[in-house]
């Protein structure tokens, strides 16, 4: 399986803090709301979908905010599931 990431698209599985996460998608601004809730990491909200979004930051957030961390986060799903597929291909035997 090969990794292509597009050039303006770094490769989201590479980060792990939520604060670099909210950075690199340019929502520096929503950083408090995530850490003020005790979500430090990206494994804490990968899951997320928007009604998890609107419980979190409620009006404190627009429509493009939401729809870019909710791409994101899809991403984010996508990437960690070539990952576990690579590793099961690499591993020697067989699936049953």
């Amino acid at each position: 399986i090969a990794f292509v990431n597009h050039p303006d698209q770094p490769n989201i599985a590479q980060f792990t803090s939520t604060i670099e996460w909210l950075h690199n998608i340019q929502l520096d601004r929503l950083i408090c709301f995530f850490i003020n809730a005790g979500y430090t990491n990206l494994s804490q909200i990968c899951h997320f979908n928007s009604s998890d979004l609107t419980i979190l930051l409620g009006d404190n957030i627009t429509l493009d905010e939401q729809n870019r961390l909710l791409d994101s986060l899809t991403r984010i799903r996508s990437d960690l599931v070539l990952i576990s597929s690579k590793s099961l291909l690499n591993r020697e035997g067989y699936l049953v």
